[in-house]
C-alpha cells in the first residue's frame, strides 16, 4: 500500500485526539493539509483550500456542527472529497447517523492503526471500506429494525 500520495483532513474537537491521529497518520505515510476543531471550521477550511484532500476523517460529536451534519454538507459540495466518520464510541446508532450522512467508513478511534491504514487506502482506492465490526453492526441495526430475520444465537457482537 503506498500511502505517500494520500491527502487527509481531520477534525475533532479535542485537541490530543487531532494531535495522535495527525502524528501516527504521517508516521505511516498520509500527509495531512487541513486539521480543524469542529465541523463548521473544517468547511470554511475547505472552502479557502488551494487543493482538497482526498478524505476528510470526521468525529461525529463535535460543537457547531456535529460530523453527520459535516459530512452532508461535504458530500453535496465536494463530490471527489471521501469521508470517513469516527467516534469515541463504538456504536451501532453513531455509526448509522454517519453513513447515512455521507460518510463512506467509519471508524471507532480506539481502532488499530492497521486498520486505520487499511480503511483510509481503501475508502481512496475503493471509495469506501467496511470492517468486520461494520459489517456486524449493520446486520444487526437491519435485524432491530425488523427488516431481516434474525438469529440472536447467530449474532454476536
Amino acid at each position: 500500500m503506498h500511502n505517500q500520495s494520500i491527502t487527509l483532513a481531520i477534525a475533532d474537537d479535542h485537541r490530543q485526539i487531532r494531535d495522535a491521529l495527525e502524528s501516527y497518520l504521517t508516521q505511516m505515510g498520509f500527509k495531512i493539509i487541513l486539521l480543524a476543531d469542529n465541523g463548521s471550521t473544517l468547511l470554511d477550511l475547505l472552502n479557502k483550500a488551494e487543493k482538497l484532500p482526498q478524505v476528510c476523517i470526521v468525529d461525529h460529536q463535535m460543537p457547531l456542527l456535529t460530523g453527520d451534519k459535516a459530512a452532508a454538507i461535504i458530500r453535496e459540495k465536494y463530490p471527489s472529497v471521501r469521508i470517513m466518520g469516527m467516534s469515541s464510541e463504538k456504536s451501532v446508532e453513531k455509526l448509522i447517523l454517519m453513513l447515512k450522512g455521507g460518510c463512506q467508513s467509519f471508524l471507532p478511534k480506539c481502532s488499530q492503526p492497521d486498520e486505520w491504514k487499511e480503511g483510509l487506502y481503501e475508502i481512496v482506492h475503493k471509495g469506501y471500506y467496511i470492517s468486520d465490526w461494520m459489517k456486524q453492526a449493520m446486520l444487526k441495526y437491519f435485524y432491530e429494525q425488523g427488516n431481516v430475520c434474525y438469529n440472536s444465537s447467530a449474532m454476536a457482537l
